[in-house]
């Protein structure tokens, strides 16, 4: 261990020296580690896995807050790619110290190679912004550890209430979250088509699935839409199959996700039963051996044969690309064609817990690249550019505290000073001291 590490650690452990009741502790792992697999298997978005993850992390140990810290491979920012929190805590605070750049502090924290608890006293030393910001806000305690290879991200664990040196259940949270995420941007996972039309390759087992501003299933034979299937629990219960990638659901599990009280229902399993059948008609002639929806006793899946590629996978294969580029200036084009690629609303006429988290899903990554592009846009002093996709993004998006901040930015680069003042003034509650210290000139 390094010894400025040791530092930060030594006025953690000294306070923290007596062990909890080891039997207790280790029913409630044994309990935890269930009910997070138990979560993992149920129907669910793939994707969403590391959200089932941290949620796990906060309950098991009574936290306030639980942050995902990812290096952004195609800028010198870290970003918050997953959070879940107390109600009432302010998770800006520690979002907060990630964008711009990457601070003392959290550098210090990636180096880290195990759990590790700091003592925010020794903060005052090495980051005494941060320690400010951290204890203004409430945060006694900061657990890490980091997933993945080095460099890759930490997972940030704030004021525990129990089992604060029981490391044990992050660990193993830690290594699901790396598996989950690289699961995610593995290439093999999914089939990207390399060309940008809807319509697959031509091979008889590729299906584009596309999401935004409306359903379509299409194939080499052909296009189903939404209004073909018709029903909307038709819709719903087949994008629920495919964001599976071939896992066989039971019917209980779909009933509760179609219907909000399927007991209302005269028989839900023919009900559901029924309306399998009746969507597996209207997709027919897309699939010559009429195979894609299989029907079994046990449950329903998509057939494992196909190879599914949602409207999302292509756009993330265009990012990746774009990831790759070293020259500024057309990694920002290609960024930015992937975004113009990647626009509307994701099932407008449909509401259910399952959209909601492919929503989610859609949005996060695509504010990802958008704050990327502003950042680049900001880089190559761009700042006209800057505030049109600004004023473009905020429609759709709304003003949030990064939009905020990139606004004052662009205006400042285009010498609008006043009105950067007056964003600032405004909103400055929002920002962190970090960003604060920034527009000093402003203050």
């Amino acid at each position: 261990m390094q010894e400025n590490e040791k530092t930060l650690l030594a006025g953690g452990a000294a306070r923290h020296h007596a062990q909890p009741d080891q039997i207790r502790y280790a029913l409630d792992l044994e309990a935890a580690m269930s009910a997070l697999e138990a979560r993992l298997n149920e129907e669910r978005i793939c994707e969403n896995a590391v959200s089932h993850v941290i949620q796990a992390i906060r309950d098991f140990y009574d936290a306030d807050c639980v942050l995902v810290i990812a290096a952004s491979p195609h800028s010198a920012m870290l970003r918050c790619i997953d959070k879940v929190y107390r109600e009432g805590f302010v998770t800006s605070v520690l979002e907060g110290l990630l964008m711009p750049g990457t601070p003392a502090l959290i550098q210090q924290m990636m180096q880290a190679k195990s759990v590790t608890a700091w003592d925010l006293h020794s903060l005052s030393e090495l980051s005494p912004k941060a320690y400010q910001e951290m204890t203004s806000a409430g945060i006694e305690t900061v657990h890490t550890v980091p997933y993945g290879v080095p460099g890759d991200g930490i997972l940030i664990v704030c004021n525990t209430k129990r089992y604060a040196f029981c490391s044990s259940f992050l660990r193993l949270a830690s290594y699901v979250v790396s598996v989950e995420l690289a699961a995610q941007s593995k290439p093999g996972k999914t089939a990207y088509p390399s060309s940008s039309q809807d319509t697959p390759s031509g091979h008889e087992n590729e299906v584009y699935v596309k999401l935004l501003d409306g359903f379509e299933l299409r194939t080499h034979a052909g296009v189903v839409t939404e209004q073909t299937i018709g029903r909307k629990q038709g819709i719903l219960f087949l994008v629920i199959l495919l964001f599976q990638k071939g896992r066989l659901l039971p019917a209980q599990s779909l009933l509760h996700s179609l219907w909000s009280d399927p007991e209302t229902l005269d028989d839900p399993e023919r009900a559901l039963r029924n309306l399998s059948y009746n969507v597996r008609k209207k997709i027919e002639p897309l699939f010559a051996e009429n195979n894609f929806l299989e029907i079994h006793k046990s449950g329903y899946a998509i057939n494992r044969r196909y190879t599914i590629t949602t409207d999302f996978d292509r756009f993330v294969l265009r990012v990746r690309e774009a990831d790759k580029i070293s020259d500024t200036a057309s990694k920002l084009e290609h960024y930015m064609d992937a975004l113009d690629s990647f626009h509307g609303v994701v099932l407008p006429r449909h509401s259910a817990k399952v959209i909601a988290r492919i929503v989610n899903q859609y949005d996060r990554k695509r504010i990802d690249v958008q704050n990327v592009s502003l950042s680049l846009m900001f880089l190559l002093k761009q700042f006209d550019r800057m505030h049109d996709f600004i004023d473009r993004t905020s429609v759709y998006r709304g003003w949030d505290r990064e939009l905020h901040y990139w606004d004052i930015k662009a205006k400042m680069g285009m010498q609008m000073f006043a009105e950067a003042r007056e964003i600032f003034l405004a909103h400055k509650e929002k920002f962190s001291a970090f960003q604060i210290d920034e527009f000093g000139i402003l203050a």
